[in-house]
């Protein structure tokens, strides 16, 4: 995998009408990396949504970051999640589209709250 996701986490919670944080590390040469990024439902009636077509993939001086001495490139989005989403289950999928392959992250999005 070019990639490691370290956002949203596994079986987050998120709610209607909030953020919903997208960030991933790009673990190599990003040169041939296409990536799409996805938020679908599971088990409701409801449209998958494009968080992001053609995905950042740069190696920008602006998105290094560190780990254990290596050197790696971290790029992130903030997804607003309607206030009239439709709680239940979801996954956010990452579509490596040069490596035709798809990673998954389940989550829940719960009922808008409001502020008042």
């Amino acid at each position: 995998q070019d990639f490691n996701i370290t956002s949203p986490l596994d079986h987050g919670v998120y709610v209607a009408g909030q953020k919903l944080p997208i960030t991933y590390v790009l673990l190599g040469d990003s040169s041939g990396i296409k990536l799409n990024i996805y938020l679908c439902p599971v088990d409701v009636n409801a449209t998958s949504v494009v968080i992001a077509q053609n995905a950042d993939v740069s190696e920008d001086a602006s998105s290094v970051v560190t780990i254990d001495n290596h050197t790696y490139w971290q790029h992130s989005y903030n997804h607003n999640i309607p206030q009239n989403a439709v709680p239940g289950s979801y996954k956010v999928v990452f579509e490596s589209v040069d490596a035709k392959a798809n990673t998954s992250v389940p989550i829940s999005i719960r009922p808008y709250v409001s502020s008042t």
